[in-house]
């Protein structure tokens, strides 16, 4: 299994969009774990807005594919 941080180092960004995708070790059926989802969405963040002060909370809500 890939570790989370080599996981997380597989974030590739070009201009606005951020790409990502996790190995099938990470997969709960046909998705990734959504901790995992959310995961990556900060860390997107965190590389195209590097200068924002630090996040203290978050809220996720799940409703469908995350794609785009």
């Amino acid at each position: 299994m890939i570790d989370f941080t080599a996981l997380m180092d597989t974030i590739t960004v070009s201009g606005e969009t951020c790409s990502v995708t996790a190995t099938e070790d990470w997969l709960q059926g046909r998705t990734i774990y959504g901790g995992l989802s959310a995961a990556f969405c900060l860390e997107s963040v965190a590389r195209q807005f590097g200068e924002l002060p630090p996040l203290r909370s978050a809220q996720f809500g799940f409703v469908g594919p995350a794609t785009g």
